[in-house]
């Protein structure tokens, strides 16, 4: 074993430790070094580092480990305080984001938790198709009132009352659903950036002023 071979695994093996500055084993620092410097010669060179107080050795239950010497590390006061203050920002940063992650889990579990525009939507066609039944049944309701039926005045007036309850009933249930189908336009144009005039156009929504039905507020 060469005397430069030595100096120069031992210069190696020091600054290695330096940069690291955390314990290793005699095979972690053979590790490192690969094939460049067998384990023999980084034991000798870390045996003479201990000699010359650079290196301590501890023992670590049946095994050596090896750290650089704090001793003969420099302690910049300055440079501490500024490593802190960097340490304690990006502490503060990662608590902003975990609150901001937060923020946004709550949102995204409140909009998980309701309806799809797609539901929405299909439940409006539903409602429309329904609210198409109710004017046709309205209509012809209206064309019956114009029937001239030859019956005894008796027979006229429970026929009459029979027709009005049921006309209550059906603008009744007209109304129900005009409110819901309502509501619903009310909850998907919140979430639309269309204005509700076109949302109308593109669905394809016709309302009872397109066909000037009119119920009276009496009824």
């Amino acid at each position: 074993m060469s005397k430069n071979n030595i100096d120069d695994a031992k210069l190696e093996v020091k600054n290695f430790l330096i940069n690291a500055n955390r314990p290793y084993s005699c095979q972690d620092v053979a590790n490192n070094f690969q094939n460049k410097y067998n384990k023999s010669l980084i034991q000798k060179s870390l045996d003479l580092l201990v000699e010359q107080n650079d290196v301590t050795e501890k023992l670590n239950g049946k095994q050596k480990i090896y750290f650089i010497s704090q001793t003969n590390t420099d302690f910049n006061e300055e440079s501490m305080k500024k490593v802190q203050e960097k340490i304690e920002q990006h502490n503060q940063l990662i608590n902003d984001l975990k609150q901001s992650i937060n923020d946004k889990q709550i949102k995204l579990n409140e909009l998980k938790s309701q309806k799809s525009i797609e539901e929405l939507q299909n439940h409006l066609d539903r409602l429309r198709n329904e609210i198409d039944e109710l004017r046709q049944k309205s209509e012809e309701f209206n064309e019956s009132k114009n029937i001239t039926v030859e019956e005894n005045i008796d027979d006229n007036l429970e026929k009459k009352s029979r027709l009005t309850v049921k006309r209550k009933k059906l603008i009744d249930e007209w109304r129900k659903r005009k409110r819901m189908a309502t509501g619903i336009i009310q909850t998907i144009m919140e979430n639309c950036p269309k204005k509700k005039k076109d949302f109308f156009e593109e669905v394809g929504i016709e309302t009872d002023e397109d066909y000037n039905v009119i119920i009276p507020s009496n009824v």
